[in-house]
């Protein structure tokens, strides 16, 4: 009997710091107490960009709005980051089923955990990403260096974090405290970072993610919801495939032809011939 590798990996290494189980969006009519959505918007921006303190704890926002998601049976993917990720995951683990890619699964918060080595036992995949819980801290230093340890030579990391890390953001875009930059260690594997950055948008430190992204030989996306993680999953990877993506200020002039899968066409697009 003659064992082959799978010619293709892929390392998710999601964020599942105490952040991670804040909102990313409010329902409409959602309010804590008399605050207002601007104020309360306002609070996470203070906290998160570490201007200033809010007027209310974001751990407060969160306790009440888990409790009227519970009490009008909303879904908590549709609210909360946590919940969202996994649920996206779980949706898109058949990305690497389709393409043949051998997976594995890291979490980190203060430091990183292999949840699963490469593997292309899908389902079981699926049944680890239902069981993550969050903890406490963000070092995304560690998540990637985990990431890239399982993954080994060649491959493509994801990152999903809500990006929030003051300690990463020294060690990754400086000269770290100790040992190599992260980002030499995947450049010298070959390994690609794509990283997607979910919560509200002042939260995200999209200038760290970006650069990591740009570093590492990938692309950094933006994702707000549910149907946007995958989306950005979808991208991900099947830019690996050589597929060409729009860009959402594309648009395709007479007669042009362009290989695509799954995106959101710009206002004005006419035509869009799909492979």
């Amino acid at each position: 009997i003659i064992l082959t590798k799978p010619k293709k990996k892929a390392v998710i290494a999601l964020d599942v710091s105490g952040s991670m189980e804040w909102p990313y969006s409010f329902p409409d009519d959602f309010m804590y107490k008399d605050v207002n959505r601007e104020t309360m918007l306002g609070d996470f921006k203070a906290y998160e960009t570490k201007e200033k303190s809010g007027v209310v704890s974001l751990d407060a926002y969160t306790r009440e709005l888990e409790n009227y998601i519970k009490q009008n049976n909303l879904a908590k993917k549709d609210y909360l980051r946590i919940d969202a990720a996994k649920d996206a995951l779980q949706s898109s683990i058949d990305l690497f089923r389709e393409n043949d890619y051998a997976a594995g699964i890291v979490t980190f918060d203060s430091y990183g955990t292999a949840l699963s080595p490469l593997t292309q036992d899908y389902d079981g995949l699926k049944e680890k990403i239902g069981k993550i819980d969050s903890g406490y801290g963000t070092d995304i230093t560690y998540g990637l260096k985990k990431a890239v340890e399982v993954i080994g030579e060649g491959g493509l990391v994801i990152l999903i974090t809500d990006g929030r890390d003051t300690t990463s953001r020294k060690n990754i875009m400086g000269k770290p405290d100790y040992g190599e930059n992260v980002l030499d260690t995947a450049a010298r594997n070959n390994v690609k970072i794509c990283t997607i950055g979910l919560g509200l948008p002042q939260g995200v430190d999209s200038e760290l993610l970006e650069y990591i992204a740009s570093h590492a030989s990938c692309s950094y996306e933006f994702a707000d919801s549910v149907s946007r993680i995958k989306s950005a999953l979808l991208k991900q990877v099947q830019t690996q495939e050589g597929l060409v993506f729009l860009t959402e200020s594309e648009r395709l002039a007479a007669g042009d032809e362009k290989k695509v899968a799954e995106f959101e066409a710009a206002q004005g697009t006419e035509k869009v011939i799909v492979r």
